[in-house]
């Protein structure tokens, strides 16, 4: 499961996603990734922990090539249940800047007519063939 908007990739926090550090997974993986996985945290607010897994770097998310597994929080100023739920929020809002609260206190600010227009150019250079998982159509 993924999604990509402006250049920044969603993912859920799965086992698979901390499989992807290796064979070793449970020693290379981010320490805090793994607790936050295997404590479970969820509730009716917030049943599914959404990442920034990646950047895939253009003009779109410019200053913000450093983030990797940062935990979302809010978009918009609201809590993200779901990767469905983020998905929803970031293609629908109205709003001139898409705003994304990270757990460590960051926030994202996207220009969204520019997130928009770099759309396809972003797809194409990395070679990236939806936007997103089928599961998100």
């Amino acid at each position: 499961t993924y999604f990509v908007y402006g250049g920044l990739v969603f993912v859920p926090l799965t086992r698979d996603y901390l499989k992807s550090w290796g064979d070793e997974w449970w020693t290379q993986a981010p320490h805090a990734l793994l607790a936050l996985h295997e404590s479970g945290i969820r509730s009716k607010a917030r049943n599914e922990i959404v990442l920034i897994s990646k950047i895939l770097a253009d003009r779109a998310n410019q200053g913000y090539s450093d983030l990797a597994n940062a935990i979302v929080v809010r978009v918009d100023g609201r809590v993200v249940r779901h990767m469905a739920d983020l998905v929803e929020r970031l293609a629908t809002s109205k709003s001139k800047y898409a705003r994304i609260d990270l757990e460590d206190g960051r926030q994202v600010v996207l220009d969204r007519r520019l997130a928009r227009e770099r759309h396809s150019a972003i797809l194409g250079k990395y070679r990236v063939p939806a936007d997103r998982s089928d599961d998100l159509k």
